[in-house]
């Protein structure tokens, strides 16, 4: 799982596949239909940056604070 969400991260796309797949993992028991729709609510932003912490992931960003990478 985690090789699938730095990969997302680090193409810069949500995959709303992969974080369903993270959710389910955690015990979530939405369809994913039901997922999406309340994926529209969600703050990404917030989420990849709770998701980073708990990966134990850094991010890279440039001199103008622009994600660049996950390592």
């Amino acid at each position: 799982m985690k090789e699938q969400y730095i990969s997302m991260r680090n193409r810069k796309v949500i995959d709303l596949s992969v974080l369903y797949t993270y959710a389910r993992e955690q015990g979530i028991t939405l369809t994913f239909d039901q997922f999406t729709v309340g994926a529209q609510y969600l703050n990404f932003n917030v989420l990849m940056e709770d998701l980073d912490f708990k990966f134990e992931l850094t991010r890279l960003y440039d001199k103008n604070d622009n994600f660049i990478m996950i390592v």
